[in-house]
Protein backbone atom coordinates (compact mmCIF):
# COMPACT_ATOMS: atom_id res chain seq x y z
CA UNK A 1 0.00 0.00 0.00
CA UNK A 2 1.11 3.52 -0.66
CA UNK A 3 1.09 6.32 1.92
CA UNK A 4 -2.02 8.00 0.42
CA UNK A 5 -3.88 4.65 0.42
CA UNK A 6 -2.92 4.00 4.04
CA UNK A 7 -3.80 7.52 5.16
CA UNK A 8 -7.28 7.08 3.68
CA UNK A 9 -7.77 4.10 6.01
CA UNK A 10 -6.08 5.37 9.19
CA UNK A 11 -9.26 6.70 10.83
CA UNK A 12 -11.01 3.37 10.28
CA UNK A 13 -7.91 1.59 11.56
CA UNK A 14 -7.88 3.74 14.72
CA UNK A 15 -11.54 2.85 15.35
CA UNK A 16 -10.92 -0.86 14.67
CA UNK A 17 -13.47 -1.15 11.88
CA UNK A 18 -11.22 -2.21 9.00
CA UNK A 19 -11.55 -5.72 7.65
CA UNK A 20 -8.78 -8.07 8.80
CA UNK A 21 -7.03 -8.13 5.42
CA UNK A 22 -7.09 -4.31 5.16
CA UNK A 23 -5.94 -3.94 8.77
CA UNK A 24 -3.01 -6.29 8.13
CA UNK A 25 -1.98 -4.31 5.04
CA UNK A 26 -2.16 -1.03 6.96
CA UNK A 27 -0.16 -2.49 9.87
CA UNK A 28 2.45 -3.86 7.49
CA UNK A 29 2.84 -0.40 5.96
CA UNK A 30 3.00 1.26 9.41
CA UNK A 31 5.94 -0.99 10.39
CA UNK A 32 8.00 0.52 7.57
CA UNK A 33 6.71 4.11 7.36
CA UNK A 34 7.46 6.52 10.23
CA UNK A 35 5.27 9.30 8.79
CA UNK A 36 2.14 7.15 8.58
CA UNK A 37 2.99 5.54 11.91
CA UNK A 38 3.08 9.00 13.56
CA UNK A 39 -0.25 9.97 12.01
CA UNK A 40 -1.74 6.64 13.10
CA UNK A 41 -0.56 7.17 16.69
CA UNK A 42 -2.14 10.63 16.76
CA UNK A 43 -5.45 9.26 15.47
CA UNK A 44 -5.38 6.42 18.02
CA UNK A 45 -4.78 8.92 20.81
CA UNK A 46 -7.63 11.11 19.57
CA UNK A 47 -9.99 8.12 19.37
CA UNK A 48 -9.05 7.14 22.93
CA UNK A 49 -9.63 10.65 24.27
CA UNK A 50 -12.95 10.84 22.48
CA UNK A 51 -14.07 7.45 23.82
CA UNK A 52 -13.16 8.40 27.38
CA UNK A 53 -15.05 11.70 27.14
CA UNK A 54 -18.35 10.11 26.14
CA UNK A 55 -20.89 9.50 28.90
CA UNK A 56 -21.44 5.83 29.77
CA UNK A 57 -24.40 4.24 28.05
CA UNK A 58 -26.54 1.48 29.47
CA UNK A 59 -27.38 -1.41 27.16
CA UNK A 60 -31.11 -2.16 27.24
CA UNK A 61 -31.65 -5.37 29.25
CA UNK A 62 -33.49 -7.22 26.43
CA UNK A 63 -30.63 -6.53 24.01
CA UNK A 64 -28.00 -7.58 26.54
CA UNK A 65 -29.93 -10.78 27.38
CA UNK A 66 -30.31 -11.58 23.68
CA UNK A 67 -26.59 -11.13 22.99
CA UNK A 68 -25.57 -13.12 26.06
CA UNK A 69 -28.07 -15.86 25.20
CA UNK A 70 -26.64 -16.22 21.71
CA UNK A 71 -23.10 -16.26 23.06
CA UNK A 72 -23.97 -18.96 25.62
CA UNK A 73 -25.77 -21.02 22.98
CA UNK A 74 -22.79 -20.90 20.62
CA UNK A 75 -20.20 -21.46 23.33
CA UNK A 76 -22.06 -24.36 24.96
CA UNK A 77 -22.48 -22.69 28.36
CA UNK A 78 -25.84 -23.76 29.77
CA UNK A 79 -25.82 -21.61 32.90
CA UNK A 80 -25.32 -17.85 32.81
CA UNK A 81 -22.22 -16.68 34.66
CA UNK A 82 -22.29 -14.00 37.33
CA UNK A 83 -22.59 -10.73 35.50
CA UNK A 84 -19.83 -8.23 36.20
CA UNK A 85 -20.04 -4.71 34.83
CA UNK A 86 -17.16 -2.29 34.50
CA UNK A 87 -17.81 1.38 34.89
CA UNK A 88 -15.41 4.23 34.37
CA UNK A 89 -14.58 6.20 37.48
CA UNK A 90 -12.10 8.41 35.67
CA UNK A 91 -9.68 7.77 32.82
CA UNK A 92 -7.40 4.88 33.68
CA UNK A 93 -9.47 3.68 36.69
CA UNK A 94 -12.10 0.95 36.53
CA UNK A 95 -14.52 -0.31 39.14
CA UNK A 96 -16.13 -3.75 39.16
CA UNK A 97 -19.72 -3.88 40.25
CA UNK A 98 -21.84 -7.00 40.35
CA UNK A 99 -25.11 -6.32 38.59
CA UNK A 100 -26.74 -9.68 39.44
CA UNK A 101 -25.97 -13.20 40.50
CA UNK A 102 -28.01 -16.15 39.21
CA UNK A 103 -30.27 -17.89 41.67
CA UNK A 104 -29.06 -21.29 42.87
CA UNK A 105 -32.54 -22.55 43.81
Amino acid sequence: MTCPEVRERLAEHALGVLSRPDAREVERHLEACPGCRKESAELLEGASVMAMSLPPAEVPAPLEDSILGRFRAQSGHAHPPTRIRLRVLRPGRWSRTSSWTPSTS
